[in-house]
């Protein structure tokens, strides 16, 4: 029997934006994050994605680091992110 297990590592982003002061760390495969495009609507001078990022703790210490008044994790990808 031939076994092919394969390993999905997650990579992890982080929104910026700067009109409503948030800092929102993603799973790379969610739907609003898309490995870092977002949803298709263009970029914006103020908003960005930073990343990829390692662990969420990576990402969640650079979310931090922006300084925005909220800095919290997307609602959908909740189940995957485990912060400490």
């Amino acid at each position: 029997m031939n076994l092919d297990i394969t390993i999905q590592h997650h990579t992890y982003y982080v929104y910026e934006n700067d009109i409503t002061d948030l800092a929102r760390v993603h799973v790379g495969s969610c739907g609003h994050c898309d490995y870092g495009r977002g949803k298709g609507q263009g970029r914006k001078a103020d908003n960005r994605w930073l990343g990829p990022f390692g662990s969420a703790e990576l990402a969640m210490d650079r979310a931090q680091a922006t300084g925005k008044g909220t800095v919290d994790v997307c609602w959908f990808c909740q189940s995957s992110i485990a912060l400490p």
